[in-house]
């Protein structure tokens, strides 16, 4: 009998190509999350806590790009291979925020902000592909592609007078 027919190519380089293209996200997120959790600015930041950042972005930054100089940055990232981590979010009260969720893919799954939620707050269980259990009340659950995730949060500044209040926002 002939050998079953293969999709994979034959040629070695092409498949080391796709391999490296398949992987390459894993590899850039990996590498991205041990500077995060091992950089000077975030002393002390452990996997599922927020570094909230409460200065606006300038070019003396420079540990991850940052294009928007009206905004407040907070990052997480999430462990969850032994157990969901909660997220809560306050009522927006009109402010523009965004808390952007990505899988180790760098698939964004889940970006709860004023768009999604209006003015109302929510508390989400972030849990990973394997997780089986039930959510406390009132909280909406939230499956994660993978085990690890990278949570991004945006808070809109509107000037100067407003960076107080985005920082009490930012906070909460």
């Amino acid at each position: 009998a002939a050998p079953p027919s293969s999709t994979a190519p034959a040629d070695p380089a092409t498949r080391a190509d796709q391999a490296a293209l398949y992987a390459l996200p894993l590899v850039i997120m990996d590498l991205t999350r041990e500077q995060f959790l091992t950089d000077p600015l975030g002393a002390g930041v452990t996997a599922n806590r927020f570094l909230h950042i409460p200065i606006l972005g300038n070019p003396s930054f420079r540990s991850v790009v940052r294009p928007n100089v009206d905004t407040l940055y907070s990052a997480a990232w999430l462990d969850l291979s032994a157990e969901p981590v909660l997220l809560t979010v306050p009522p927006g009260d009109g402010r523009y925020y965004l808390i952007q969720c990505m899988d180790a893919w760098t698939n964004v799954f889940a970006a709860p902000g004023i768009r999604t939620l209006g003015n109302r707050g929510a508390t989400y269980a972030i849990v990973g592909p394997d997780w089986h259990g039930t959510a406390p009340p009132q909280t909406e659950v939230v499956r994660s592609p993978t085990p690890i995730v990278w949570v991004l949060g945006r808070v809109y500044v509107r000037d100067a007078d407003d960076l107080t209040a985005a920082r009490a926002f930012q906070r909460q």
